[in-house]
């Protein structure tokens, strides 16, 4: 989606940009999400071809009856252990893309570098997926280095500019800016 689209549908700028942030944490669940399956498929891929490796061994070394329970007890274990690290594996990727997520929620200019500041072994993720123990560090960082946050201000900015000769010594009888902001100062009194 493109900024001039939903312009050309009329909406405002102020709109336009909720829009579009919306769509950009749309866009990276979806990212996340896709990353997480190509993760998965190329895990499941490894132990597939390792279980073909490992069962064509098993075919060749048949002949001795111990000797093949010995193998499949090992086989066993190594797929039990592959298990277990690739689940590890991808609890950790889990946790890194809501890390990443939550950094970018929080105004974070460089994620990788608010990211290094944290204590990454107090933060886990619970069992819905979100995440527990960040958000006061991210506080923290704020207080202590909020240079590494950006700003976000949803109020349109004013400019303040005079059109013309700020003297007014030659724009027809147009207001100069100081008049016009007194004339609106007193207005509010």
């Amino acid at each position: 989606m493109e900024r001039d689209f939903l312009k050309k549908l009329g909406l405002d700028d102020q709109v336009t940009e909720k829009v579009m942030t919306q769509y950009g944490k749309d866009v990276q669940q979806l990212k996340d999400t896709n990353a997480e399956l190509q993760s998965k498929n190329e895990g499941l891929n490894e132990q597939l071809s390792s279980r073909d490796k490992q069962l064509k061994d098993l075919k060749k070394t048949a002949g001795d009856n111990e000797e093949l329970q010995a193998k499949l007890d090992k086989l066993l274990a190594d797929g039990k252990e592959q298990a277990k690290q690739y689940e590890n594996k991808l609890a950790a990727q889990k946790k890194s893309f809501a890390v990443s997520n939550a950094l970018r929620d929080a105004g974070a200019k460089n994620p990788k570098t608010v990211e290094a500041l944290l204590d990454l072994e107090k933060v886990s993720l619970d069992d819905n997926g979100q995440l527990i123990g960040i958000n006061d560090q991210i506080e923290n960082i704020k207080k202590s280095d909020g240079y590494l946050f950006g700003l976000k201000d949803d109020k349109p900015r004013v400019d303040f500019g005079a059109q013309g000769n700020p003297s007014n010594s030659t724009n027809n009888g147009e207001k100069s800016i100081v008049e016009t902001i007194r004339e609106n100062m007193e207005k509010g009194k």
